[in-house]
């Protein structure tokens, strides 16, 4: 998620060895990235119930091993405020990670510290416990 400009895309296909005419890599992002060999592409924000479906619809509803985000909103300067935006992101990638994820999978995603930080990382442990 957040594939722009499409650098980590290049190496989840590379790293997982992906086929071109069937990819196991899946990148979402609002803003078009040049074709990566190996990966489907996905045009659409998370915040679009349509778009989380079509996700789970590409891993044919089976469980995510690995997801990555490397979403960051415009930043503004104002170190609290950045931080809050980018905690509504993390929020989603979390709740992709209640509906598709996979016991014992990898979650990365980009934090900024401040005051919401450790509650991602509690909602994870659960994840993980589950």
């Amino acid at each position: 998620m957040g594939s722009s400009p499409d650098s980590w895309t290049q190496v989840c296909v590379e790293y997982v060895n992906s086929p071109h005419l069937s990819p196991l890599v899946l990148a979402v992002d609002k803003v078009t990235i040049l074709k990566v060999h190996g990966a489907q592409f996905l045009l659409g924000d998370i915040n679009n119930e349509e778009i989380r479906l079509e996700i789970g619809d590409f891993f044919n509803n089976e469980p995510i091993d690995v997801i990555l985000s490397d979403m960051a909103h415009n930043f503004e300067g104002d170190k609290d405020l950045d931080h809050m935006e980018n905690a509504v992101l993390n929020h989603l990638v979390v709740r992709m990670c209640f509906n598709n994820f996979k016991i014992g999978g990898t979650v990365l995603m980009k934090t900024l510290q401040g005051s919401l930080e450790g509650d991602f990382f509690v909602k994870i442990i659960v994840l993980k416990k589950l």
